[in-house]
């Protein structure tokens, strides 16, 4: 990870680095588990990363796009398909919207609370373990100590970062240029509410499992990116399974439950007004797509046309 670590307003990461930790939340937030999908034939017939939804009555046409949160070049080289679609477009939603407001929110939410401690929350064996991995991302010691055990997972789970370019935000640059609307979908203290709302107990269990499944991140990372690129939305949904299957299942349901299947009825009941109004470009991670919670079902029960184009 690069970034300047800094000692501001009492955060001790600055908000460039922030945001990216926040993004990752949704790279593995979607990653449902396996009791709250579809198997089988509906996975397979949901094939695709783009498609055009179409209002009910109006027939008025947007795009909800799949994305990974990756800096990626075989991620963020859009396929044709997808750039016109982004061009013809006329607004731009994402799930939050990456301001200041935003940034301070999940740096400062990230944080423990004056003269709280990392290790003395977790102990010294799991705060060391920890300390080498987020030292190798490039976070010293003394900012380590500053986080709360949940924070400290995501960012020990989350891709290397170079530039921080990630496809959401490339594209939300993009449109910025374009002088397309935008509008976000979430507050980062909704998503972040999910990790802050847990009890210590279960903290310590995502961490720790985070801690064991370190060394196996590149291959799990390169596994996701594959199945993406092939717009394969079964594979993910595979491997989310396997990925669940590793840790604690109980708190695995109860998570992604909160980061996926909750949330996606959010986001289908925010992205309404977009769609009616018609010319969207809706971008969110593509493992919030598939599933009968997935948001391909959920705005066909609501009476959308829901095509598949790329």
């Amino acid at each position: 990870m690069t970034g300047t670590w800094t000692m501001r307003a009492g955060a001790a990461w600055s908000w460039r680095t922030g945001w990216r930790s926040l993004l990752l939340l949704l790279l593995f937030a979607g990653l449902p588990p396996a009791q709250a999908r579809d198997t089988g034939a509906t996975l397979a017939a949901e094939q695709g990363m783009l498609w055009q939804i179409s209002a009910p009555a109006t027939g008025k046409t947007s795009y909800l796009f799949g994305t990974i949160h990756s800096e990626d070049s075989r991620v963020t080289t859009l396929a044709p398909a997808v750039q016109n679609a982004f061009n013809r477009s006329t607004r731009y939603v994402m799930e939050i919207i990456p301001d200041q407001a935003s940034m301070v929110a999940a740096s400062q939410a990230m944080l423990l609370g004056q003269g709280a401690s990392l290790r003395a929350l977790v102990g010294t064996s799991l705060f060391d373990q920890t300390v080498r991995i987020l030292r190798e991302l490039g976070v010293p010691p003394e900012a380590a100590d500053r986080f709360k055990p949940w924070a400290a997972m995501v960012i020990m789970s989350m891709p290397r970062a170079e530039t921080g370019q990630v496809l959401d935000l490339l594209l939300y640059n993009a449109a910025l240029k374009a002088g397309k609307a935008q509008s976000g979908l979430e507050s980062a203290m909704e998503q972040l509410s999910i990790f802050d709302s847990l009890p210590l107990a279960e903290q310590k269990v995502l961490l720790a499992e985070a801690v064991a499944l370190y060394p196996q991140m590149p291959g799990i990372l390169e596994q996701l990116h594959l199945a993406y690129i092939a717009r394969d939305l079964a594979r993910l949904a595979a491997l989310s399974d396997q990925y669940s299957n590793m840790g604690d299942a109980r708190l695995a349901s109860k998570v992604n439950d909160a980061l996926v299947d909750q949330r996606n009825q959010r986001m289908a009941e925010r992205m309404e007004g977009y769609l009616r109004e018609g010319g969207a470009f809706v971008a969110v991670g593509a493992l919030h797509l598939p599933g009968k919670q997935g948001l391909l079902q959920l705005l066909r029960k609501r009476g959308y046309v829901v095509t598949a184009v790329y």
